[in-house]
């Protein structure tokens, strides 16, 4: 039960990565703020489905389980601990601050992936 073919993921990788490049560069206030977090988790799924043969909800739960790892090394302050966390590219790519609201996104993100590769795959158990 593979769902959608790996070139149909990895397309939709490459269009959703142009999003969250657009969002970083211009989007300002909640689309921000949170629009990206729950498009990143769609995004990583793309990328882990055109990459693996995994089952959708495994892909599923992975993917919001790094993004909750990400989240929790934010509120711990790992970043600052390893002195990192003035580095540009650490701070988009694990961010710089805990918020709780993040983790509704991530799950949010994660849903929206899941329901819609299960709605393309025809049906198919995730």
């Amino acid at each position: 039960m593979r769902g959608l073919g790996r070139k149909t993921y990895a397309l939709g990788a490459i269009i959703l990565f142009a999003g969250l490049a657009a969002i970083a560069l211009y989007a300002e206030g909640s689309l921000r703020t949170h629009g990206g977090d729950a498009l990143v988790v769609v995004w990583m799924y793309c990328c882990a489905r055109a990459l693996t043969l995994w089952p959708m909800l495994i892909v599923a739960l992975l993917v919001f389980a790094a993004a909750v790892a990400i989240e929790t090394s934010q509120a711990l302050g790992l970043a600052e601990r390893l002195g990192i966390d003035d580095d540009p590219a650490t701070q988009l790519i694990i961010g710089h601050r805990f918020d709780p609201v993040d983790l509704l996104m991530y799950a949010l993100g994660a849903v929206i992936a899941l329901g819609t590769d299960y709605s393309f795959s025809k049906g198919q158990r995730p």
